[in-house]
């Protein structure tokens, strides 16, 4: 994506999506949108690429870009291959991450500490992040790594529009205290269950928000 507009330009229509303000089978003008923002179609079809990579638009021949009518049931399920693919990633880097590594590791949680004291979310946010490609990265296995972070991308919109930060930063920092207490000392098993119960812990927080949304929607229309 080039530059800050088409990352605005992204976020703003992740947004509209995911509220229902742009509706399944709906048509996303590029025009439309480039005059909104008062800039050219570039940064407008780069945002709609990165659109397309998460899934909730694709193109369409003679229809170009439309919203993909993606349900609860199909987001549950994707939500729950990235628990298990996470899980693994986390009990291979227990066995495989380097003593550097490890401490690495240590290092980012022990930052994100003070961010919670702090109560900075975009940079928990950040740091949430980092700890998760930190787990990945250690599990010493490119082609499950990748897999688990083209998941986890995909599903990156619904978690930041669902305001997971703001709802899950303590809880998620005290599940992330259970992953480096089991891969640190190099407990595989247990970094795996700490894992997959982080995953499905955040995973219903955003479920939960989205179906409340839906139904908000249904009762308004």
């Amino acid at each position: 994506m080039s530059g800050t507009m088409a990352e605005q330009i992204y976020d703003h229509l992740v947004g509209q999506i995911i509220d229902g303000s742009i509706r399944p089978g709906q048509r996303v003008e590029e025009q439309a949108v480039a005059t909104q923002f008062g800039v050219s179609r570039t940064p407008v079809r780069d945002a709609l690429r990165q659109l397309a990579g998460t899934g909730l638009v694709e193109f369409r021949p003679n229809k170009g870009v439309t919203v993909v009518d993606l349900k609860l049931d199909e987001l549950m399920e994707m939500f729950e291959a990235l628990g298990e693919l996470e899980a693994l990633c986390a009990k291979m880097a227990a066995q495989r991450m380097t003593q550097l590594e490890r401490r690495a590791l240590e290092n980012l949680h022990l930052e994100a500490t003070q961010v919670i004291a702090d109560e900075d979310e975009g940079r928990y946010f950040d740091l949430n992040n980092q700890i998760h490609q930190a787990i990945y990265s250690g599990s010493h296995n490119q082609s499950i790594a990748a897999m688990t972070e083209n998941f986890r991308q995909r599903l990156m919109p619904f978690r930041s529009s669902a305001g997971i930060v703001t709802h899950r930063m303590r809880d998620s920092h005290e599940e992330h205290q259970q992953l480096v207490d089991a891969i640190v000392p190099g407990d595989a098993a247990k970094a795996y269950e700490a894992m997959r119960n982080h995953v499905a812990r955040s995973s219903l927080t955003v479920l939960n928000v989205l179906k409340d949304r839906e139904s908000r929607s249904k009762r308004s229309a």
